[in-house]
């Protein structure tokens, strides 16, 4: 269910000029100005936080090359107190070639233990970075303190949390006293990794003590798209992940599982399952590879693996979209 939010902003209070320009946000020369209008799907509701910006930019002559794209404007967009409806209006723009580009990722999310033992909180603003303050196609979503919140606790994610990250970016040109209307829908940019561990029992020999997944993550993307919807992850970002799941159930019958949610990308060969058992000090580690090699994480994807614990090479690997092209604020996700 998507639920809207009212709000009428004049361009002076809704946006804020990034670092690098001081030119303003509503211009004079030609005389042609236009009005933009849009309607935003959020998630909105519950106890998940999430922060939702809009990045406005533009191609100047200033500028000497053709791969930097001037980034004009930011805004963090704010919902109304009623949240009846979410319209963001800026008046007085000029008739010209704009990107505008929306991105929510999650924000005031608790999580246990944290740093000494206290409770982490997730901060949305600092997961968005400008690298260079007027590029807009250096502008970086910091993944690593969702990933840091993942491991502190790994019941996070069964939580009412919203731990994904949505966008949309769209090239429109505005003309000449013809205002510009527009739902927006974000989509998700995240994936999901399932690894179905079977029922332990069946699975492992003894007790289990506790299991690791350990991996090499990417933690790092940027927010352009390169026009064609892509999730292009910054080099060298990796980021060495630990989740450790201590309560496994044992004579129960119930299947263990383990979800993880990532970036877009391959997971490395070299992501290990460890499974410790209890009174040893032995402990077995399984690669976790597909028979065709790599598993992929793919946005808005729940990418699932059977596990088969005795054999080892013996991996099942499902994937799975969200219903509907998953937008923001779809009513409880529901995978198929």
């Amino acid at each position: 269910m998507k639920n809207n939010i009212a709000l009428i902003l004049s361009v002076a209070s809704i946006f804020a000029i990034c670092s690098c320009s001081e030119k303003e946000p509503v211009a004079g020369d030609s005389g042609d100005m236009t009005r933009v209008m849009f309607k935003v799907s959020t998630k909105a509701g519950g106890t998940a936080g999430s922060l939702t910006r809009l990045y406005v930019a533009e191609r100047l002559q200033e500028h000497d090359n053709n791969e930097t794209l001037h980034c004009r404007m930011s805004s963090d967009l704010t919902p109304t107190e009623d949240g009846s409806a979410m319209v963001y209006s800026v008046e007085n723009m000029n008739a010209q070639w704009y990107k505008f580009a929306f991105v929510s990722v999650p924000d005031g999310i608790s999580y246990l233990p944290g740093e000494s033992g206290a409770t982490g909180l997730i901060d949305g603003a600092s997961m968005l970075a400008e690298e260079d303050g007027c590029d807009f196609n250096s502008i970086v979503i910091d993944y690593s303190q969702v990933l840091e919140a993942q491991q502190a606790d790994v019941t996070l994610i069964s939580s009412e949390a919203d731990l994904h990250v949505y966008r949309k970016i769209i090239d429109r040109w505005l003309l000449p006293d013809q205002d510009l209307v527009e739902d927006v829908a974000l989509e998700r940019v995240t994936g999901r990794l399932v690894l179905d561990m079977g029922i332990p029992e069946d699975q492992f020999p003894d007790e289990v003590e506790y299991i690791t997944v350990s991996m090499r993550a990417p933690s790092v993307m940027y927010l352009h798209d390169e026009a064609d919807g892509e999730a292009i992850l910054k080099e060298h970002s990796e980021m060495n992940c630990v989740f450790e799941y201590r309560d496994v159930p044992w004579n129960t019958r119930n299947h263990f599982i383990i979800q993880l949610d990532l970036l877009p990308g391959e997971i490395p060969a070299a992501t290990t399952v460890t499974v410790k058992y209890e009174g040893s000090a032995s402990a077995a580690v399984y690669n976790l590879v597909s028979e065709e090699g790599s598993i992929s994480i793919k946005p808005s994807t729940m990418t699932t693996v059977r596990f088969n614990g005795i054999k080892d090479g013996f991996r099942e690997v499902r994937y799975a979209g969200f219903p509907n092209d998953a937008v923001v604020d779809v009513a409880p996700d529901v995978w198929e």
